[in-house]
Formats: C-alpha cells, structure tokens, sequence
C-alpha cells in the first residue's frame, strides 16, 4: 500500500456513513459497562446525529452551496484567450473492452464546457487529465474516453493532450504542467466541477481562469 492508497482508506474511513455506524457499534460496545455507558451513550448518538444529517438532502444541498457559491457558471464569449485549456476528469467511465461507447458520469458537464470553451475561441490545446490504473474489464483509462468524446463534438485530435498518469488532484497538476510547459503557458482555463475548484492541494503553476 503506497501513500495515496492509505490517503483514500483514510477518506473512506472518515465518510459519513463510514464513521456513523463505526459510532454506533463502539457506542454499543461500550454501553455495555457500567464504566463507559455514558460516553458508549454519546459516541451511539453523535454516529446516529451524523448519518441523519449526511442523509438530508436538505444538508448536503446547503453544503454544496457553500463550496460552489463563489464559481457562478460563466459564458465562453466572456473568456479571455489562453494557452490552453485543462478539463479534470470524474467526467466518465473508462473505455470496457470491445466497447468504446461514451459512459458518462454526472460532470460530463465537463467536457461539454471544454470543447464549447475551444470552438469560442478561447485557446488552441486541451489537456485532459484524468490518469488512473487501466485493469480488467477496461482496455484504456478515462483520459482517452474523454478525448473521443471531445473529438466528437468537433474537438482536433492534434489540439488534444493527454494526462493518462495522474492518480489524484496533486498530480493532476502535477502532470498538466509538465505537459504544459513545452508550450510557454503562463495562463490556462481549468474546467472542472464548481464545488471541486476549491480543493486543497491543486496546483499548477500557471494563472488559471476557472470556469464552473
């Protein structure tokens, strides 16, 4: 297990649902002393407060608010040009073997703003990146899902890069430099999902025009 392997077990552990029933059955554990009853009576019903709460659709919309608040949904007449635009991935399923149909997932939103972001105009290359593990059943990571797409709505293969090595947001940036640099960019549009813009630990050294 490398670090990025125990930073995802880390997240899963401290999921909602995750953290609420484990709580729980340490609240019940516990409960069953006389010495830990009470705070075995605590830990049951914060577990339960949190999967409520995480439930709610009430919650989770008010959430999301916060975090996409500050990235309205802008125009690609309104861009200015850049050197290039970067589309993050967690837009679609990689290709399955013997089918290349698209898979799309809910910030396809994504690719459709990269490539109307490119017929306005607002810059001559698309990066994608979006790199991962490729194992049985699918024959070719979501980079190479998201390009065919992007060159189905009209994108040039030539205007495309592709990020197929990255495993998280770090080296997302990490790589989209790296492929940026031979190009001088000193100015990029990122496309990716409003609540997602303000993620710690992206970085790319290049100004970024973000689009939601």
């Amino acid at each position: 297990m490398d670090w990025l392997d125990l930073q995802r077990l880390i997240t899963d552990l401290l999921k909602p649902l995750t953290l609420g029933l484990g709580l729980m059955l340490l609240g019940l554990a516990w409960r069953g002393g006389a010495r830990w009853r009470r705070l075995g009576s605590v830990l049951l019903g914060s577990g339960l407060a949190i999967l409520l709460l995480a439930s709610s659709p009430w919650v989770a919309d008010r959430l999301i608010a916060t975090l996409e608040r500050g990235y309205p949904p802008r125009s690609p007449s309104d861009c200015h040009p850049a050197a290039a635009i970067v589309v993050l991935g967690g837009a679609m399923q990689p290709w399955v073997q013997g089918d290349r149909r698209p898979r799309v997932q809910q910030g396809a939103d994504r690719v459709w703003e990269a490539a109307r972001l490119y017929h306005a105009g607002c810059a001559p290359v698309v990066v994608v990146s979006a790199g991962g593990p490729v194992e049985p059943p699918f024959q070719a990571g979501e980079a190479a899902a998201i390009a065919s797409l992007l060159e189905d709505l009209g994108v040039s293969r030539s205007a495309l890069l592709l990020d197929t090595d990255s495993r998280n947001t770090q080296s997302n940036a990490a790589v989209s430099r790296s492929l940026l640099a031979p190009l001088g960019a000193d100015r990029i549009l990122l496309v990716t999902s409003a609540w997602h813009l303000r993620r710690q630990g992206y970085r790319i050294n290049v100004l970024a025009d973000t689009v939601g």
